[in-house]
């Protein structure tokens, strides 16, 4: 996320040298820098909230501040939740986890990657499929699973919450 911070200086005053600061929820973030622009290199919900710059004169004897601007930044998908078929589970069935998430309507098209553990090591590595099969299943397969959904790009990343399944002896 980019912001910029735009002024218009008189025509008399076109050579004047400004200097930016930039605000978020009135706490600065970026102090005064000749650059009118401050980056967020990647944005998480945390970065919700009201911003805004000042611009001041090279040596400070003018100084001028924007409006407030809302910014609010959208979870790009939920957190997944695994989900186990059959529940409950018997010894010798097959067994499936699906890893459910959703995206934001503004971006269905991005491409997720899901990944796969049990008793906290990787079962499945990540992979465009949310399924992970065991054909047979046995008494040691009981334990703790979870799921983590990633972005092709690997800047977001969610894990689901532990469930843990018990498989029964017939």
């Amino acid at each position: 996320m980019t912001l910029t911070c735009y002024t218009n200086l008189i025509p008399l005053r076109q050579t004047t040298k400004l200097l930016s600061a930039f605000y978020k929820d009135g706490h600065n973030v970026r102090g005064f820098s000749p650059s009118n622009k401050y980056g967020v290199q990647s944005v998480s919900l945390e970065d919700s909230g009201k911003y805004s710059c000042m611009v001041e004169t090279m040596f400070g004897n003018v100084r001028k501040k924007s409006l407030v601007s809302y910014i609010q930044v959208h979870e790009l998908f939920s957190s997944p939740v695994i989900e186990v078929m059959p529940n409950p589970a018997l010894e010798g069935d097959e067994m499936t986890l699906t890893c459910f998430t959703n995206l934001i309507p503004l971006r269905q098209t991005t491409k997720l990657l899901f990944a796969f553990y049990g008793d906290g090591h990787n079962v499945q590595g990540f992979s465009p499929s949310n399924r992970y099969g065991v054909q047979s299943i046995h008494l040691e397969d009981s334990g703790k699973y979870s799921c983590m959904v990633e972005t092709m790009s690997n800047n977001v990343k969610k894990e689901s919450p532990v469930s843990y399944i018990t498989v029964h002896g017939e």
